[in-house]
């Protein structure tokens, strides 16, 4: 996604309320683009206000072609408490990408020429260094009688590992129909869940493997069930925690284990675990 980007540095000699030269406003910037609107924290009796704060607005949602950056003072309650202000014409904004150097900030003069605002305005993506930073307005609960400042959201993309898991055999199982048996090995990562072939004795020697993410907060759970009919009866079943999984980066070989099943039975389940790749 594309967003046009607002920095606000800062402002200088601003100036004093009439009749005081020792009284300076309390200023803050409104940023308005069409209907969107947002605005800066406030000083209180500052000539020389330092915000530092980035405004993100969606491009797909932009509706206006001059963005407008008007110096107000917040110890005025009426309408007239605009300073002075600046405008940039939508189309003619420098468009940045990383790894493209940051956009500079640059001092403009205020239209009405009381004072100056240092502003950087670009148009950028997601992968902006800003974009985690900024704050930006959601369209959907914005007005030109209501505005709400909303914290951007950022949506990382987690690590991911394959989880490989070789099933060998199993022992000692206590199977109900012992002349033709059919004999599966299933195995689930959260919502996720893979099985052996279904064969007449515990021998495998298959491979299951999931897609896992970091932190491996889940569990691996391996379960060796009997069909019987239309059936599936659980022989037994054993969790496995993915960060006690040993990561493997090369092509050394990892020794199998056995682990033991549960549900009432002494049955053993062999399984070399090839590491999350």
């Amino acid at each position: 996604m594309h967003y046009l980007y607002v920095k606000v540095v800062k402002a200088k000699s601003l100036p004093p309320k009439e009749g005081n030269d020792h009284d300076f406003p309390d200023p803050y910037i409104e940023i308005k683009l069409g209907n969107f609107i947002a605005c800066t924290t406030h000083f209180e009796n500052s000539p020389n206000p330092e915000w530092n704060q980035v405004f993100a607005f969606p491009k797909e949602r932009i509706q206006s072609l001059t963005l407008e950056l008007i110096v107000k003072d917040k110890a005025i309650e009426n309408d007239d408490n605009s300073i002075g202000g600046v405008s940039f014409d939508i189309n003619e904004l420098p468009v940045r990408v990383p790894p493209d150097s940051p956009l500079a900030a640059q001092w403009y003069r205020l239209d009405n020429r009381n004072g100056e605002l240092m502003v950087a305005v670009w148009m950028g993506t997601q992968a902006d260094e800003s974009f985690p930073d900024a704050w930006h307005l959601d369209a959907l609960s914005v007005n030109s009688a209501s505005v709400t400042n909303i914290r951007s959201k950022v949506y990382l993309s987690p690590r991911l590992w394959y989880l490989r898991v070789h099933i060998i055999e199993a022992q000692e199982l206590q199977i109900t129909n012992v002349r033709q048996p059919e004999i599966v090995v299933k195995g689930a990562v959260m919502n996720m869940v893979l099985k052996t072939k279904i064969l007449p004795r515990p021998s495998w020697n298959e491979d299951l493997m999931f897609v896992v993410a970091e932190p491996f907060d889940e569990q691996l759970v391996l379960s060796i069930e009997e069909k019987i009919g239309i059936k599936e009866e659980v022989l037994g079943r054993c969790s496995i925690p993915l960060h006690s999984v040993e990561k493997r980066i090369d092509n050394l070989v990892i020794s199998s284990k056995w682990y033991n099943l549960e549900k009432n039975t002494v049955a053993r389940l062999p399984a070399r675990n090839d590491g999350l790749l």
